[in-house]
């Protein structure tokens, strides 16, 4: 393990040392030398401290990163940093602008990279990262199209604002049933809708902010500030809505509304294969609802190739339940459950007719 730790440490050691040494002789013999430290000397002794650490952590046992990971999370910082060191090195304040806002929008493609491979170890993680990204990227754009027109500016930043505050949903590890879980849930799902919904607020400010006659700017802004009060509101509401939802008593008041859907006949011989179907279209388990239908149509003297072919949909279904939170989705999901019964149901009978019909022609 000391050996595991010394070789990383002696190699590193010589990366900081030709690093340090280069950054001084161009500080020495050139007049960029001090631009060269803070954008790219600075961003690189970081990047190479971050997958150091990693190695270190790595040989005890407990990596932060795995894989590919270290090196995105390595090119991540080092874009940030240089980001950071390029805003406040550059001495013209639009170049300072453009060149930050380039090198942070490298960074977001970096965050969105990391968070996409974090996915496979850590999926809250890897939510927050990529939402993070769309964050990061959108604050680029604002700068990027502030220079050319001041007020572009507002559409990008108000949704960059949006969507940072809606990434730290992505860390909450909620729960479908009742409560805040339901909330969060709704405001997972819904991130995209959110944030476009904010960028179009963003351009009545803009509008705003374009010259005009001052009796327009009354008019405009009143309806920013209306439409701004309208979307807190529905989003608030929506969220509490779903909050004060139990997910499992309306999956059970949306299935009785429907039950008359399901071509299957009520009665007592059919007791269990009834309510395989009431818990696969109720709750999506569907477990039960193969084995009994497996077990009917080999008792009815199916081929193995055609139970397969009947139960195919049945036996790729999956869903999430984190996507079930209100009356909307809860029916839509039920509604395709039942549907697949049917199906199967459908082409069960057809399968039995064709073989009565093929049994007649050899008669």
């Amino acid at each position: 393990m000391v050996n595991g730790v010394r070789v990383p440490l002696v190699r590193y050691i010589t990366y900081y040392v030709i690093l340090i040494v280069v950054t001084a002789l161009l500080i020495l013999l050139t007049p960029v030398g001090f631009y060269i430290l803070f954008i790219l000397s600075i961003p690189i002794a970081a990047s190479l401290a971050i997958t150091l650490a990693n190695e270190v952590r790595a040989s005890k046992g407990r990596p932060w990163f795995m894989g590919r990971q270290v090196n995105d999370a390595a090119y991540m910082v080092l874009t940030l940093l240089m980001a950071l060191g390029a805003f406040l090195i550059t001495p013209i304040y639009d170049a300072r602008i453009a060149l930050a806002s380039l090198l942070l929008l490298a960074s977001a493609v970096m965050i969105n990279r990391l968070g996409s491979s974090y996915s496979l170890t850590n999926v809250n993680v890897g939510e927050f990262l990529r939402k993070m990204a769309v964050a990061v990227a959108l604050f680029s754009l604002a700068s990027l199209f502030g220079l050319a027109y001041r007020p572009l500016t507002y559409p990008f930043a108000i949704s960059a604002l949006a969507a940072l505050a809606l990434s730290f949903t992505a860390l909450i590890n909620a729960q479908p049933g009742r409560g805040i879980g339901n909330a969060v849930l709704y405001l997972k799902d819904s991130y995209g809708g959110i944030v476009a919904a904010f960028f179009g607020l963003g351009l009545f400010y803009m509008a705003l902010a374009i010259p005009k006659p001052p009796a327009y700017n009354i008019y405009i802004l009143a309806v920013s500030i209306v439409l701004t009060l309208v979307l807190v509101t529905y989003i608030s509401y929506r969220a509490y809505t779903v909050a004060s939802s139990d997910v499992e008593k309306m999956a059970e008041e949306v299935y009785e509304a429907h039950r008359r859907e399901v071509k299957v006949i009520q009665v007592p011989e059919l007791k269990y294969f009834n309510e395989a179907v009431d818990e696969f279209v109720k709750y999506g388990r569907k477990d039960k609802l193969l084995t009994y239908l497996a077990y009917m149509m080999a008792s009815g003297g199916f081929e193995y190739n055609e139970v397969l072919e009947v139960l195919a949909e049945l036996i790729d279904y999956q869903y999430s339940p984190n996507k079930l939170y209100d009356r909307f989705s809860i029916e839509e999901e039920i509604t395709r459950r039942i549907n697949m019964v049917n199906n199967v149901l459908n082409m069960m009978a057809q399968y039995e007719e064709d073989k009565v019909h093929s049994g007649y022609g050899r008669v």
